[in-house]
């Protein structure tokens, strides 16, 4: 049985059904090309793309735009030498790319925020009704530096910005990845104990 790009797609936005507006549509390629290989990606970089293209991925699903803003609009950066490089590149592979945010945002529960979760092993601190709200056992003792070396280790990063005191004691701390806006991350911390 082939596989097409429409088939993958249906099946990563069939459980939320059509959303309206998304920002999730196809980016490059056919919906009718088949398939073999996917590469899923955080974000669609020159070198994320030339990697995945030259790994034999068709498809490449991204959480983050590939165009430099959230609604995926080039028009702006005709002529600019960064853009038309990896446009040329997209183009020249043939390789179909498809922005996947809002509908992975919408799985009950949230598909990034559960990745974080089980990346972090934090599954179990986490509270069924509201998932972002950590609450470690008792008989863990946590401060802000400590859970920032836990994430930095557990998701490879080097460095980290800590704002505030770094060894005030944690009972419970709320996991927002992304850039939702520091409105909702304010509100969702202020109306909590």
């Amino acid at each position: 049985m082939t596989i097409t790009v429409q088939m993958v797609l249906e099946r990563l936005t069939g459980p939320v059904g059509r959303l309206d507006p998304t920002v999730d549509t196809l980016k490059s390629g056919r919906m009718d090309a088949e398939v073999r290989k996917v590469a899923v990606v955080f974000m669609a970089t020159y070198a994320i793309i030339k990697q995945a293209v030259e790994s034999g991925a068709d498809l490449i699903i991204t959480h983050e735009p590939t165009y430099y803003n959230h609604t995926d609009e080039g028009a702006w950066l005709s002529g600019n030498a960064v853009y038309e490089r990896k446009r040329a590149l997209i183009e020249e592979s043939g390789v179909a790319i498809f922005r996947l945010h809002d509908y992975v945002h919408s799985y009950k529960p949230d598909g990034i925020l559960t990745g974080m979760l089980k990346k972090l092993e934090w599954e179990a601190y986490s509270d069924p009704a509201e998932i972002n709200l950590l609450t470690p056992p008792s008989s863990e003792r946590h401060t802000v530096r400590s859970i920032a070396s836990h994430m930095k280790s557990r998701l490879g990063i080097e460095s980290m910005l800590i704002a505030g005191d770094p060894d005030l004691p944690v009972r419970r701390f709320g996991l927002m990845p992304g850039a939702s806006g520091g409105r909702r991350h304010i509100e969702f911390l202020e109306s909590r104990d």
